[in-house]
Protein backbone atom coordinates (compact mmCIF):
# COMPACT_ATOMS: atom_id res chain seq x y z
CA UNK A 1 0.00 0.00 0.00
CA UNK A 2 1.59 3.18 -1.19
CA UNK A 3 2.34 6.15 1.52
CA UNK A 4 -0.67 8.49 1.78
CA UNK A 5 -0.02 11.77 1.31
CA UNK A 6 -3.23 14.29 0.49
CA UNK A 7 -6.05 14.70 3.62
CA UNK A 8 -8.63 12.25 3.83
CA UNK A 9 -12.51 13.05 5.28
CA UNK A 10 -12.81 10.79 8.14
CA UNK A 11 -14.79 9.54 11.99
CA UNK A 12 -13.20 8.21 14.51
CA UNK A 13 -14.91 4.72 15.25
CA UNK A 14 -12.96 3.53 17.84
CA UNK A 15 -10.18 4.93 20.34
CA UNK A 16 -7.46 3.11 23.27
CA UNK A 17 -4.51 4.94 25.01
CA UNK A 18 -1.09 3.74 24.08
CA UNK A 19 2.06 4.27 26.02
CA UNK A 20 2.29 8.20 27.26
CA UNK A 21 0.38 10.56 25.60
CA UNK A 22 -0.24 8.64 22.01
CA UNK A 23 -3.94 6.84 21.50
CA UNK A 24 -4.94 3.88 19.05
CA UNK A 25 -7.64 5.30 16.66
CA UNK A 26 -9.69 3.24 14.36
CA UNK A 27 -10.78 5.85 11.89
CA UNK A 28 -13.42 5.39 9.09
CA UNK A 29 -12.37 7.32 6.05
CA UNK A 30 -13.98 7.92 2.87
CA UNK A 31 -11.53 6.73 0.15
CA UNK A 32 -9.88 4.10 1.94
CA UNK A 33 -12.35 2.71 4.79
CA UNK A 34 -11.49 1.30 8.14
CA UNK A 35 -7.65 2.82 9.35
CA UNK A 36 -6.09 2.19 12.66
CA UNK A 37 -3.31 5.08 13.32
CA UNK A 38 -1.20 5.83 16.37
CA UNK A 39 -2.12 10.03 17.25
CA UNK A 40 0.18 11.25 19.30
CA UNK A 41 -0.38 14.21 21.89
CA UNK A 42 -3.80 13.03 23.19
CA UNK A 43 -2.47 13.57 26.96
CA UNK A 44 -0.31 15.68 29.59
CA UNK A 45 0.63 19.60 28.62
CA UNK A 46 0.75 18.98 24.69
CA UNK A 47 -2.54 17.07 24.47
CA UNK A 48 -3.25 19.44 21.14
CA UNK A 49 -4.82 16.38 19.70
CA UNK A 50 -6.76 15.57 22.52
CA UNK A 51 -10.37 17.39 21.42
CA UNK A 52 -10.02 15.82 18.08
CA UNK A 53 -10.50 12.34 19.29
CA UNK A 54 -14.07 11.99 19.98
CA UNK A 55 -16.62 10.44 17.92
CA UNK A 56 -19.06 11.70 15.55
CA UNK A 57 -17.00 14.78 14.28
CA UNK A 58 -15.83 15.41 10.73
CA UNK A 59 -12.19 14.99 10.33
CA UNK A 60 -8.80 15.66 8.06
CA UNK A 61 -6.40 13.01 8.31
CA UNK A 62 -2.83 12.07 6.55
CA UNK A 63 -0.59 9.15 7.85
CA UNK A 64 2.06 7.72 6.24
CA UNK A 65 3.04 3.85 7.27
CA UNK A 66 3.05 0.35 5.63
CA UNK A 67 2.14 -1.68 8.41
CA UNK A 68 -1.20 -2.21 9.47
CA UNK A 69 -0.78 0.57 12.26
CA UNK A 70 -0.23 3.79 10.39
CA UNK A 71 1.41 7.05 11.87
CA UNK A 72 -1.30 9.61 11.96
CA UNK A 73 0.92 13.08 11.09
CA UNK A 74 -2.20 15.19 10.47
CA UNK A 75 -5.20 15.44 12.34
CA UNK A 76 -7.40 18.50 12.12
CA UNK A 77 -11.10 19.19 12.49
CA UNK A 78 -13.15 19.02 8.97
CA UNK A 79 -17.00 20.76 10.50
CA UNK A 80 -19.05 20.74 13.43
CA UNK A 81 -19.79 17.54 15.36
CA UNK A 82 -23.05 16.27 15.35
CA UNK A 83 -24.84 17.09 18.43
CA UNK A 84 -26.78 13.70 19.20
CA UNK A 85 -28.34 12.96 23.01
CA UNK A 86 -30.72 10.22 24.23
CA UNK A 87 -31.68 7.46 22.13
CA UNK A 88 -29.65 9.05 19.22
CA UNK A 89 -26.55 9.19 21.12
CA UNK A 90 -26.89 5.82 21.99
CA UNK A 91 -27.90 4.40 18.44
CA UNK A 92 -24.97 6.58 16.64
CA UNK A 93 -23.02 4.48 19.18
CA UNK A 94 -24.56 1.48 18.04
CA UNK A 95 -23.82 1.74 14.61
CA UNK A 96 -20.01 2.97 15.41
CA UNK A 97 -19.50 -0.49 17.12
CA UNK A 98 -20.89 -2.58 14.02
CA UNK A 99 -18.74 -0.45 11.92
CA UNK A 100 -15.61 -1.40 14.08
CA UNK A 101 -17.01 -5.15 14.27
CA UNK A 102 -17.30 -5.76 11.11
CA UNK A 103 -15.46 -3.26 8.21
CA UNK A 104 -12.07 -4.77 6.81
CA UNK A 105 -9.07 -2.21 6.82
CA UNK A 106 -8.41 -0.35 3.75
CA UNK A 107 -11.37 -1.64 1.72
CA UNK A 108 -12.60 1.50 0.29
CA UNK A 109 -16.69 1.55 1.26
CA UNK A 110 -17.61 5.14 -0.74
CA UNK A 111 -21.62 4.92 -0.65
CA UNK A 112 -20.81 3.51 2.90
CA UNK A 113 -19.42 6.03 3.93
CA UNK A 114 -22.05 8.45 2.83
CA UNK A 115 -24.45 6.52 4.50
CA UNK A 116 -22.89 6.95 7.67
CA UNK A 117 -22.98 11.04 7.13
CA UNK A 118 -26.53 10.95 6.50
CA UNK A 119 -27.48 8.81 9.47
CA UNK A 120 -25.72 10.98 11.84
CA UNK A 121 -27.55 13.85 10.16
CA UNK A 122 -30.98 12.20 10.38
CA UNK A 123 -30.04 11.35 14.08
CA UNK A 124 -29.27 15.05 15.27
CA UNK A 125 -32.50 16.06 13.63
CA UNK A 126 -34.30 13.68 15.82
CA UNK A 127 -35.45 11.62 13.14
CA UNK A 128 -37.09 8.18 13.98
CA UNK A 129 -35.07 6.08 15.40
CA UNK A 130 -35.85 2.56 14.29
CA UNK A 131 -36.02 3.84 10.55
CA UNK A 132 -33.10 5.25 10.15
CA UNK A 133 -30.91 2.30 11.84
CA UNK A 134 -33.01 -0.16 9.39
CA UNK A 135 -32.19 1.67 6.74
CA UNK A 136 -28.37 1.90 7.77
CA UNK A 137 -28.02 -1.51 8.36
CA UNK A 138 -29.68 -3.14 4.86
CA UNK A 139 -27.45 -0.40 3.37
CA UNK A 140 -24.56 -2.07 5.54
CA UNK A 141 -25.30 -5.33 4.40
CA UNK A 142 -25.50 -4.92 1.20
CA UNK A 143 -22.38 -2.94 0.65
CA UNK A 144 -20.25 -5.73 2.30
CA UNK A 145 -21.77 -8.36 -0.15
CA UNK A 146 -24.23 -9.83 2.24
CA UNK A 147 -27.71 -8.19 0.92
CA UNK A 148 -30.63 -10.24 -0.14
CA UNK A 149 -33.52 -9.33 -2.48
CA UNK A 150 -36.76 -7.72 -0.74
CA UNK A 151 -38.40 -8.20 -4.62
CA UNK A 152 -38.12 -11.52 -5.69
CA UNK A 153 -38.48 -15.16 -4.05
CA UNK A 154 -34.51 -16.83 -3.77
CA UNK A 155 -35.23 -19.79 -4.93
CA UNK A 156 -37.68 -19.42 -8.13
CA UNK A 157 -37.02 -15.78 -8.93
CA UNK A 158 -40.52 -14.57 -9.04
CA UNK A 159 -41.65 -11.34 -7.42
CA UNK A 160 -42.84 -11.28 -4.28
CA UNK A 161 -46.33 -10.92 -3.23
CA UNK A 162 -48.09 -8.95 -0.98
CA UNK A 163 -50.28 -11.04 0.90
CA UNK A 164 -48.23 -14.43 0.92
CA UNK A 165 -45.52 -14.95 3.65
CA UNK A 166 -42.14 -15.95 3.25
CA UNK A 167 -39.40 -17.65 5.35
CA UNK A 168 -36.21 -15.74 5.64
CA UNK A 169 -33.21 -18.23 5.02
CA UNK A 170 -29.95 -16.04 6.14
CA UNK A 171 -27.40 -15.26 3.55
CA UNK A 172 -30.01 -16.35 1.10
CA UNK A 173 -32.89 -14.60 1.30
CA UNK A 174 -36.89 -15.22 1.06
CA UNK A 175 -38.59 -18.14 0.31
CA UNK A 176 -42.17 -18.78 -0.29
CA UNK A 177 -43.91 -20.65 2.94
CA UNK A 178 -45.94 -23.83 1.79
CA UNK A 179 -47.11 -24.38 5.35
CA UNK A 180 -50.72 -22.51 4.74
CA UNK A 181 -52.30 -21.41 7.61
CA UNK A 182 -50.16 -22.95 9.78
CA UNK A 183 -47.14 -20.17 8.99
CA UNK A 184 -45.58 -18.68 12.58
CA UNK A 185 -44.72 -15.10 12.69
CA UNK A 186 -41.69 -15.49 14.26
CA UNK A 187 -40.01 -17.53 11.27
CA UNK A 188 -42.22 -16.12 8.47
CA UNK A 189 -42.87 -12.52 7.02
CA UNK A 190 -45.87 -11.12 4.85
CA UNK A 191 -44.55 -10.31 1.57
CA UNK A 192 -46.22 -6.63 2.12
CA UNK A 193 -43.49 -5.90 5.05
CA UNK A 194 -40.84 -7.39 2.84
CA UNK A 195 -41.23 -5.00 -0.21
CA UNK A 196 -41.84 -2.25 2.00
CA UNK A 197 -38.10 -2.72 3.31
CA UNK A 198 -37.25 -2.94 0.00
CA UNK A 199 -38.08 0.58 -0.73
CA UNK A 200 -36.99 1.56 2.79
CA UNK A 201 -40.40 2.21 3.71
CA UNK A 202 -40.68 1.65 7.34
CA UNK A 203 -43.98 3.85 8.33
CA UNK A 204 -46.00 0.90 9.57
CA UNK A 205 -45.25 -0.86 12.45
CA UNK A 206 -45.23 -4.14 11.71
CA UNK A 207 -42.55 -3.28 8.98
CA UNK A 208 -40.73 -2.01 11.74
CA UNK A 209 -40.98 -4.82 13.73
CA UNK A 210 -40.02 -7.20 11.19
CA UNK A 211 -37.14 -5.56 10.15
CA UNK A 212 -35.68 -5.69 13.28
CA UNK A 213 -35.68 -9.20 13.06
CA UNK A 214 -34.55 -10.02 9.80
CA UNK A 215 -31.36 -6.88 10.53
CA UNK A 216 -30.92 -9.13 14.31
CA UNK A 217 -30.76 -11.72 12.29
CA UNK A 218 -28.38 -11.09 9.34
CA UNK A 219 -25.92 -9.17 11.45
CA UNK A 220 -25.65 -11.83 13.82
CA UNK A 221 -24.25 -14.33 11.39
CA UNK A 222 -21.31 -11.50 10.93
CA UNK A 223 -20.72 -10.32 14.23
CA UNK A 224 -20.39 -13.78 15.82
CA UNK A 225 -21.09 -14.91 19.47
CA UNK A 226 -19.20 -11.60 21.16
CA UNK A 227 -22.16 -9.56 21.92
CA UNK A 228 -22.54 -5.81 21.52
CA UNK A 229 -21.99 -3.52 23.75
CA UNK A 230 -24.03 -0.46 22.78
CA UNK A 231 -27.02 -3.00 22.59
CA UNK A 232 -26.52 -2.97 26.71
CA UNK A 233 -26.96 0.71 26.86
CA UNK A 234 -30.40 0.53 25.24
CA UNK A 235 -31.46 -2.04 28.08
CA UNK A 236 -30.18 -0.34 31.48
CA UNK A 237 -32.69 2.64 31.53
CA UNK A 238 -35.42 -0.15 31.02
CA UNK A 239 -34.18 -2.52 33.66
CA UNK A 240 -33.53 0.03 36.15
Amino acid sequence: MPLESGLKSAFVLHSRPYRNNSAIVKFFCLEYGTLSGVVRGVKGKTAKNAALIQPFLPLHIAWNGRTDLKSITTIEEAGKATFLQGECLLSAFYVNEILYRLLQEGEPLVLLFGSYCETLNLLEQHGEVECILRKFEKHLLDQLGYGVSYSEDAYSGSKLEENVFYEFVTGVGFVRCNHGEQVQSNVAFQGKHLLAMGCDDYSHPQTRRVAKQIMRQSLAVQLGDKPLHSRNLFRKPKEE
